[in-house]
């Protein structure tokens, strides 16, 4: 996280303020709260992710390809589905960004590159990715997720459950005996709501 924070803003920002930018993630609260768990395994990479994406753009030889690819198959392997799959989606966005933004990023070799590098680092996984995909229907979230009332319902009959969207969630929930405090990782990791993104536009 520190590294690959640092490799990728130093390739836009002075020294110290990629110090400052690899530092922050690395320690942030979502990787210092799952550090024991593999959702911090996967969210590690994610500048790396960024960082191999830029070197491809810039540059699409092979060993930007391999890095690529070598970063897509950690993030499939370490062992945490949801968190590779919300990593993918910010790399996705990321990279219409950089089209969006330089014309000279479009062109047919460069887009060849991201999505072969993708598809390597998926054959490459394979050996996890398969069996996971095997056990999915049998899974115990699987089962969790069926036995739920469909979100249609939930927002048709409780409409505060919108309201952790909009402010921000980060000292705790109420529990019983009206005890307050971050008593559960998801709380205290920092989530800070649809804001968020809003400050990030």
């Amino acid at each position: 996280a520190l590294t690959f924070a640092f490799l990728y803003a130093r390739r836009r920002y002075g020294e110290l303020a990629s110090i400052l930018t690899s530092v922050s993630f690395a320690f942030s609260t979502f990787i210092i709260v799952w550090l024991h768990f593999p959702h911090a395994s996967v969210a590690v990479l994610l500048p790396a992710l960024f960082y191999g994406i830029d070197r491809v753009i810039e540059r699409p030889a092979y060993k930007q390809y391999l890095l690529l690819s070598a970063v897509f198959a950690l993030l499939l392997l370490n062992g945490h589905p949801e968190s590779a799959a919300h990593s993918l989606f910010a790399a996705l966005l990321y990279t219409a960004f950089i089209l969006v933004m330089k014309k000279e990023a479009r062109s047919f070799r460069i887009m060849a590159a991201l999505a072969g590098a993708g598809v390597t680092g998926l054959v490459i996984a394979s050996p996890f990715t398969l069996p996971f995909l095997e056990a999915l229907p049998r899974s115990q979230r699987m089962d969790w997720l069926q036995s739920q009332p469909k979100a249609t319902e939930i927002l048709r009959n409780e409409w505060k459950v919108l309201v952790p969207y909009f402010h921000v969630n980060f000292y705790g929930t109420i529990r019983e005996n009206n005890i307050w405090g971050p008593g559960i990782a998801e709380v205290i990791s920092g989530y800070p709501g649809i804001l968020a993104f809003s400050a990030f536009f």
